[in-house]
Parts: structure tokens; C-alpha cells; sequence
């Protein structure tokens, strides 16, 4: 206590530059967490171990990934000697890049090389509400519930959980047979469809009197999906690709230039090869 006292958090992956705010628990008093840096520093004005989670945002839009850390800081009174090191979190942390943006409602998710292979991973996930009003509606988890389960390096298949298509926060940790913890990884994952039965075209037609400045969305695509547009000539407009859940055609060629009044063609083609053909009309 009474000692001026600096450490820099840090964070890799996601899209810098990162948000830092401490979300629970009390950071001590007299130290300061700068939202920018991520530094935490100051003079303690109190004696006592002080426990408290941050969280990381990145500048990722429309929605911001996430994640937390719980630490825990021990201040003494002058003259008085360190305890011995302690926490509740002593296993290593997870690598965020092993958790993927979007993945198929059927596939499954894996942790990859973590340090130690003696524990198991205990998962946590609930559905998110997308703020952008335009999202597509397969995007959202309408009537998902949250799920919690633990497993192996590597999950069942995620519909076996009980989830459906939709944008959930999920929440990892692993554990060991003593009880000790990782810190948790939360971020935001996508679980898209596992074919392309869902897929839905909208607004169809697109009439310049009515949907002026929007796009035209293509709904309920999966992970490897490939969209090519065609002219009734046959000459191809534009191509997409996304890994779903959906994506937008803003009515331009592949030369960035506007396309005139017309039927389009669309073959919409999945990472397993399968297709869906359909017509969009402009009408300008």
C-alpha cells in the first residue's frame, strides 16, 4: 500500500483498437483501468486481495466480440510480507482464435492444442439479439433457449445441445479433476444452417419506389456458401461468398457498376456442392 503501481493488459485477435472496462467486482481503490490501453495503474489506497473480471472489446460491427478475464490483485500494508501466490484460476488460458466466427448448426466445436490435456471444457450458450434491425431473421435465435454442457477437446454435434440457427455469446473454461480453472473465453459465435432447405431471397421484387438505399438479402446460407447472379442471357453479374447466415447484394456488377431493370438468375452453391436456383426481379 502506498506504492505506485502500473501493469498493461493485452489482448490478440479479433479487430483492434480494443475497449477495457471492468464488468464485476472491485478493482482496488486507488488504481485505475484505462479503456484504451488496457493499463491499470495508481497509488492503492487500501490494504486487501481485490477480485474483479475485465472484459475486451473489439471494433468488430455490427456486433462487437467479447471477452473476459477474472484477476485478482493483493495489496499489504506497509512492512507486511507478500502471502503466497493464490487464485482461482490457475489453469492455462484458452486461445480465442480457436473458436471460429460461425460454424454449422451440425458441426461440432474444438479446442486445439491446449497445454494441458488432463481436464475437460465446460461450455455455456445464450441466444443475442442482433441491434441491427435489417438482420436477416435467420439470424436470430427466435425461441433458442441457453445451453451448458461439458466435453471433450472436441463437442457433439451442437444440435444435439438443443441449438438452433441464431447468434449466441459463448462462454468456455476448462477444468480439472482438483477443481481448477482456466479463465473464461466468452465471444460470439454464429451457428448457421446446415444446408441451404432455409434459404429465403427478400425483397423480391426489388422496386426502386419502395427499397430505395436497401439491398437485396440473401437469408439462410451456410458456411462455404457461393452465390453467382446472372443476366437471363446468361452473362454473369456478381458473385458472393460468405459462411452465412446471410448476405447482401447492393445491385452493383462485379464492376461495382448499378444494374438496370430486369429478371436476375441466382445459383446459390454450399461447401458440400448442393444447389438452389432462383429468379430476383429489379424493377426500377
Amino acid at each position: 500500500m502506498g506504492t505506485a503501481y502500473s501493469q498493461t493488459l493485452s489482448a490478440s485477435g479479433g479487430i483492434p483498437p480494443y475497449n477495457w472496462s471492468v464488468i464485476s467486482g472491485t478493482l482496488v481503490p486507488g488504481l485505475n483501468l484505462t479503456s484504451v490501453t488496457g493499463v491499470i495503474n495508481g497509488t492503492p489506497s487500501a490494504a486487501g486481495a481485490f477480485n474483479f473480471t475485465v472484459q475486451v472489446q473489439d471494433s468488430a460491427t455490427p456486433i462487437a466480440d467479447t471477452a473476459t478475464v477474472a484477476l485478482a490483485i493483493t495489496v499489504n500494508t506497509a512492512g507486511s510480507p507478500p502471502p503466497p501466490p493464490s487464485g482461482p484460476t490457475t489453469l492455462p488460458v484458452i486461445n480465442p482464435n480457436d473458436l471460429p466466427n460461425s460454424v454449422g448448426i451440425n458441426d461440432s466445436l474444438s479446442i486445439t492444442n491446449y497445454p494441458d490435456s488432463n481436464v475437460s471444457f465446460v461450455w455455456s450458450f445464450g441466444p443475442v439479439t442482433p441491434n441491427n434491425s435489417n438482420a436477416a431473421p435467420s439470424v436470430i435465435a427466435r425461441g433458442a433457449g441457453t445451453a451448458s454442457f461439458s466435453s471433450g477437446v472436441k463437442t457433439a454435434s451442437l444440435a444435439s445441445y438443443g441449438l438452433v440457427p441464431g447468434i449466441y455469446q459463448v462462454t468456455v473454461q476448462a477444468q480439472d479433476a482438483h477443481g481448477d480453472t482456466s479463465p473464461p473465453l466468452t465471444t460470439t459465435i454464429t451457428l448457421v444452417n446446415a444446408d441451404l432447405s432455409a434459404v429465403k431471397v427478400y425483397p423480391n421484387p426489388w422496386r426502386s419506389d419502395k427499397h430505395a438505399g436497401k439491398s437485396v438479402t440473401f437469408a439462410g446460407l451456410t458456411t462455404g456458401t457461393t452465390i453467382k447472379i446472372f443476366s437471363v442471357s446468361g452473362h454473369k453479374v456478381k458473385e458472393l461468398n460468405t459462411d452465412g447466415p446471410s448476405t447482401t447484394w447492393d445491385l452493383t456488377n462485379d464492376s461495382g457498376d448499378r444494374v438496370g431493370s430486369g429478371i436476375y438468375l441466382y445459383v446459390i452453391t454450399d461447401g458440400q456442392g448442393d444447389k438452389v436456383r432462383g429468379k430476383v426481379a429489379v424493377i426500377k
